[in-house]
């Protein structure tokens, strides 16, 4: 597994951030797996997280229409650590996935 703060160093959001920054930001996040399926975020929920894909893929989706397929290095859930608003579509895991996930609250008071 991949240390924290070197996968966040490589995301062009934090591009630029010190590292005690980065530090800091690693000290919160913590890895989690889902399993071929599993609805990772729903369109509609409020959510302040944001979630790096370590390995697998997943998909965006609206309702049956896929908007996108993300793989390992792709950040999820960018705009809801920013804007509060509820999620714009689904994210279901394609294969067993390892997600970083920085909690909204947590990143928000670091910027």
């Amino acid at each position: 597994m991949q240390d924290k703060a070197e996968i966040l160093r490589k995301l062009p959001l934090l591009k630029g951030l010190s590292d005690g920054d980065i530090s800091g930001i690693a000290a919160t996040a913590e890895f989690i797996t889902y399993e071929t399926g599993d609805t990772i975020c729903r369109q509609g929920d409020v959510g302040r997280d944001l979630y790096i894909l370590v390995s697998g893929s997943v998909l965006i989706q609206q309702g049956s229409r896929i908007l996108a397929k993300l793989d390992a290095g792709d950040v999820v859930g960018e705009l809801a650590v920013l804007d509060d608003q509820p999620r714009s579509a689904d994210v279901v895991a394609v294969e067993e996935v390892i997600l970083l996930e920085i909690r909204g609250a947590e990143f928000g008071a670091l910027l």
